[in-house]
């Protein structure tokens, strides 16, 4: 089950690239983005970069939780829960672009708070 996780959180840091290569397709097209819900549309070149480095940086970091996920590190459910919580920030930011990251996001940080309680669910 916990390799199943790794899996996930994994492959949701690999999603999160997806959002830092249309931010930066966007700086440098010249096009802006809508966020929160449209009440705001960026357009200005390096906020979308940086916003777009902010993704790849939460995309790293997820792929470091899916490696401390994998070989047990002591406390991964508090890392998980940490980037989990960075993710949702981006991701509400982002709506409603990234509605399935924030599906995503809300079942990681229940797993981690239900592991966070319950220490020895699935971590050491």
């Amino acid at each position: 089950m916990r390799g199943l996780l790794a899996i996930v959180a994994g492959s949701h840091g690999i999603a999160h690239l997806a959002g830092t290569s249309d931010l930066f397709a966007r700086a440098a097209d010249g096009r802006s983005a809508e966020l929160l819900g449209g009440a705001w549309t960026a357009s200005d070149p390096t906020l979308l970069r940086a916003y777009g480095i902010a993704w790849a940086i939460v995309a790293v970091a997820y792929l470091a939780v899916a490696y401390a996920i994998w070989v047990q590190a002591r406390r991964w459910p508090w890392m998980l829960a940490a980037v989990t919580l960075a993710s949702l920030a981006l991701v509400v930011v982002a709506l409603w672009a990234a509605v399935a990251g924030l599906v995503i996001d809300a079942g990681l940080l229940a797993v981690a708070a239900w592991l966070i309680a319950k220490p020895r669910s699935l971590s050491r």
